[in-house]
């Protein structure tokens, strides 16, 4: 076997160390984790620890729903919260001028609550400069 294709030459030196480096850093953050859970499970409710960890839907219930689209009346509405309009990903403003509004909201699932709002129908409902 020629010299340079095996592993333990020089040229495969480098691979041998970021290997090792990953697994080093792999044990360091499941030593990290073991300490964290201990130390929660140690301090129980009257620790530092479970303020850190919210119970399983306290938070996420009032975050949830804040965060869910809803269909708005009409546009004057829907520019209060969104002044430059709501659009899909990727969404481009078809006008004949070169003033194209570039700087609405790009959410698939806020576009699909308000499509009726898209009168151009080039994916972006209410949009304004």
């Amino acid at each position: 076997m020629n010299q340079s294709t095996r592993w333990g030459t020089a040229d495969h030196a480098g691979i041998r160390i970021v290997a090792e480096w990953y697994r080093q850093r792999r044990n360091i953050m499941k030593k990290i984790a073991a300490v964290a859970v201990t130390s929660i499970l140690v301090l129980g409710t009257a620790g530092v620890a479970q303020a850190a960890v919210p119970a399983p839907g306290a938070v996420g219930a009032s975050v949830s729903q804040a965060a869910q689209p809803k269909k708005f009346k009409n546009c004057t509405a829907l520019n209060k919260k969104f002044p430059h309009g709501v659009g899909r990903v990727g969404a481009r403003d078809k006008t004949s001028t070169k003033y194209k509004v570039t700087n609405f909201k790009r959410s698939n699932a806020w576009y699909a609550k308000n499509t009726a709002s898209d009168r151009d129908k080039d994916g972006i409902a209410c949009e304004k400069r």
